[in-house]
């Protein structure tokens, strides 16, 4: 499914995918991901009322200008969100095989 949505994307003239800031440094980018798997639970509900949204307003589009630009948007959103989960879920699965303190999270794990 995953490659069939990137080939329809770049049919389109879309970007595929997004991935996390590639000029960061390591701890940088340790710093981005931990920001991300904590608030990731709220962007979550927040993205999927967007999408929701968007997808019931393309759906009312009147004409075809209205319903591509409701689609792109669509897509921005859908990209996103597919960032920051796979970022998170990333993030999780490091903290399980770890089994360390992360110094960054401000929440201290017992």
């Amino acid at each position: 499914m995953q490659d069939e949505v990137k080939l329809l994307r770049h049919n389109l003239g879309s970007i595929t995918d997004l991935e996390p800031p590639k000029d960061l440094s390591e701890s940088e980018l340790k710093g981005y991901s931990t920001q991300i798997y904590q608030i990731f639970p709220i962007l979550e509900k927040d993205i999927k009322e967007a999408q929701r949204q968007q997808i019931l307003l393309t759906i009312e589009a009147g004409d075809e200008e209205k319903l591509n630009y409701g689609r792109g948007t669509l897509n921005g959103i859908s990209l996103l969100y597919e960032l920051w989960q796979n970022v998170a879920k990333e993030y999780e699965a490091k903290l399980k095989d770890k089994g360390d303190f992360d110094k960054n999270s401000p929440i201290a794990e017992l």
